[in-house]
């Protein structure tokens, strides 16, 4: 392959590289893609919350005051 057409193949590939990155900064795309990562962010602190709020309970039955918290959290939903 002469040089010429090595030069030629690198410009097209140069090209398609600049409408891939055009394409992936499009607005529709960025506002897609932070409504995925916000929905993502709510689930996962969701299931955190969940999985500590357990472990909280679990080591509070151990101390014994477990139902003191119950109670206490019923009469805030009250």
């Amino acid at each position: 392959m002469n040089p010429q057409e090595e030069i030629g193949e690198l410009t097209d590939q140069i090209e398609e590289l600049k409408e891939e990155i055009k394409e992936s900064n499009s607005a529709k795309r960025v506002f897609l893609r932070g409504i995925v990562m916000g929905i993502g962010t709510f689930i996962g602190a969701t299931i955190l919350a969940a999985i500590i709020i357990g472990i909280i309970l679990k080591v509070l039955g151990w101390v014994g005051i477990r139902e003191v918290v119950l109670n206490f959290i019923n009469s805030l939903s009250q």
